[in-house]
């Protein structure tokens, strides 16, 4: 019984599967037509597409590689160029230049001076995270060189495998390869280095000094082991004179890379060649690091590289496939409900004539117009719709596009700005010029709290920290005139309150309270930072001038006038920006009188900034 039923079913659904055959059959001629003017095309096309496939593929997939690989040598020529400029900058340091001129044995005092200042320049370039240690290969006729930690005798370096490159150099900036530097109290340590010769300025061909600047092996190794490549141990760096300078598999590193390689691809900047490495095809991408002059290369062998192809070729061979089949099987259904539907209207015709005589054919009304007018109406109506798709996702594309590179130009500029600073920096460093540097470095803190990273809230602690560095920018500005205290309880410096809260403040306090102050008064600026109940509250007290109890509700109560004359308080839009981040408990109160100062509260809920924090 159970074999019969089974039977039964195979049977019914044989059945359902011809009825739905025969509904959609196509005569014949039809389907002769069907399978020359589409089949075999689509055949041939999907052939011609997967003999075309390899090559395009191929391109594709080493030029991407190539961008990687460009990539990498954007990201070390940026980190070398800074250390070059940080060694060049430390070469032309004044206390330097006049320790290198000296004519005799200094006196025990003087040596000891200049231990102190070439020690703290020392301290100097090493504050640079990427710099591991600077050192300074001097003559021995001071007590100078029997340091060993930044200074030592020029005639030990004679034993260093870059010596002679280093006196050849003449001056210039010589790069080493990767290799082991002992330390001492540290032990061996993976470097490589960059060094520079110092001239006597009275007798050029007589060496005064070698400066040394040692960077740990990480900044390189790190960068090429990051890249997405299909063997990223195969990507390594290349030296002006064909020797591998690192390399993952560090038994390379000092040796020369293969001729086939270097014969490749020390012709030009950067690009990509095919060659042949022990009767197997090999590629290398490689880009010059300009800063260096060393090459960025990655080898990858012609099995990686195909093994890659193929698995792209096959996706596209299986969804190009998918499509196809799904185009057949549609206009095939197509092409059977258009001849199913000429029928019907024929044998509609015939049972016409049969019925009425031909005569009725010219009563249009009595036959339907089938679905060729509808399809006509739908075909079109379709094809204004994908262009007007076609045209939203084009826009959106380049919309998302802007928006990237709008992102992308928010964090460059930033970088350029603090490096601008510290470049500026050095050169007051430089010049002897301690006051400017320390209104620099104040002034890149500024910028990079203020900034905070693109977030619109940051911690208390840094908000105080922005408060005080714009303080000290404004006591330099304003000598002798006033002072701060800042006050804060420390379990409320990790809390979060909306980023810029406190400067209009301590700026309305400084430029429109103290700074109307007369001659004879000095001022002062109090803040604090506390809670009180379920409140985080910051104070700014100042003991300015004051104002009236109706101006101060203004101030909070009106947004304020473009252009007015007496000042832009913007305190209405702080306040404003408090209540949304806090709630409506949240916000702030001014007290004030004239002449007795003024003093603004910042009250914000402790359940909004804790959480604001953990999120």
């Amino acid at each position: 019984m159970m074999v019969s039923g089974v039977r039964d079913s195979f049977r019914h659904l044989f059945g359902q599967i011809q009825s739905i055959v025969r509904r959609f059959g196509l005569p014949r001629k039809w389907l002769f037509v069907f399978g020359v003017l589409i089949v075999l095309p689509g055949i041939v096309i999907l052939y011609a597409y997967s003999q075309r496939t390899a090559a395009i593929l191929e391109e594709e997939v080493s030029t991407s590689m190539l961008q990687t690989v460009k990539q990498v040598s954007a990201n070390l020529s940026y980190r070398l160029g800074h250390i070059r400029d940080i060694s060049n900058a430390a070469a032309m340091n004044p206390e330097l230049y006049r320790f290198l001129q000296e004519d005799s044995v200094p006196e025990m005092a003087r040596q000891l001076e200049l231990l102190k200042d070439l020690r703290y320049l020392g301290e100097t370039v090493e504050a640079n995270a990427d710099i591991y240690r600077m050192r300074l290969f001097v003559n021995d006729f001071t007590m100078l060189p029997k340091e060993h930690v930044n200074f030592f005798e020029l005639d030990s370096l004679k034993a260093w495998p870059y010596y002679e490159r280093v006196m050849e150099g003449k001056g210039a900036l010589i790069w080493t390869d990767i290799y082991k530097q002992y330390y001492y109290g540290i032990g061996e340590v993976d470097i490589f280095s960059s060094a520079k010769l110092l001239h006597d300025a009275r007798n050029f061909n007589q060496v005064s000094a070698v400066l040394v600047v040692d960077v740990p092996e990480s900044l390189i190794m790190d960068t090429l082991s990051s890249p997405d490549l299909p063997n990223p141990g195969n990507l390594f760096i290349v030296g002006d004179r064909g020797n591998i300078v690192a390399h993952s598999d560090k038994s390379r590193i000092g040796t020369m890379v293969e001729e086939d390689i270097w014969s490749a691809i020390r012709q030009h900047p950067e690009g990509k060649v095919k060659f042949q490495l022990h009767n197997e095809d090999d590629y290398a991408m490689y880009a010059t690091i300009p800063s260096t002059g060393w090459k960025v290369v990655a080898q990858v062998p012609a099995a990686d590289m195909s093994e890659n192809i193929k698995v792209k070729k096959t996706d596209g061979l299986v969804t190009l496939a998918f499509v196809f089949v799904l185009f057949l099987v549609l206009v095939y259904v197509l092409l059977s409900l258009i001849t199913r539907n000429m029928n019907q209207r024929l044998v509609q015709v015939i049972r016409m004539i049969r019925k009425d005589g031909i005569e009725r054919l010219d009563e249009t009304h009595t036959i339907q117009d089938g679905n060729f007018m509808m399809l006509e109406r739908s075909v079109d109506a379709m094809t204004r719709e994908m262009h007007a798709l076609m045209e939203q996702t084009y826009k959106a594309q380049m919309l998302e596009r802007e928006a990237q590179l709008r992102a992308l130009q928010a964090q460059i500029n930033p970088h350029f700005l603090y490096n601008t600073l510290d470049m500026v920096n050095w050169m007051a460093i430089g010049h002897g010029k301690q006051d400017i540097s320390q209104v620099i470095s104040a002034l890149a803190k500024y910028f990079r709290l203020s900034l905070n990273g693109g977030r619109d809230v940051m911690s208390v602690a840094d908000e105080l920290n922005l408060a005080q560095v714009y303080l000290d920018l404004q006591s330099n500005r304003f000598q002798h005139s006033f002072e701060y205290r800042i006050q804060p309880e420390p379990n409320v410096l990790d809390l979060n309150l909306p980023k810029l809260t406190l400067q209009p403040i301590v700026e309305n306090a400084l430029l429109h309270g103290i700074r109307n102050l007369e001659e004879d008064r000095f001022g002062t600026i109090r803040i604090r930072a506390y809670r009180e109940d379920n409140l985080l509250v910051l104070e700014v007290d100042d003991n300015g001038i004051g104002m009236e109890e109706e101006q101060a509700r203004r101030l909070l109560a009106e947004p304020p006038l473009r252009n007015r004359k007496e000042g832009s308080y913007g305190l209405y839009n702080v306040n404003e920006r408090i209540k949304l981040f806090g709630g409506e408990t949240s916000g702030i109160a001014i007290s004030s009188r004239p002449g007795e100062g003024t003093i603004v509260n910042v009250r914000i809920g402790l359940e909004r900034t804790t959480r604001s924090n953990s999120e």
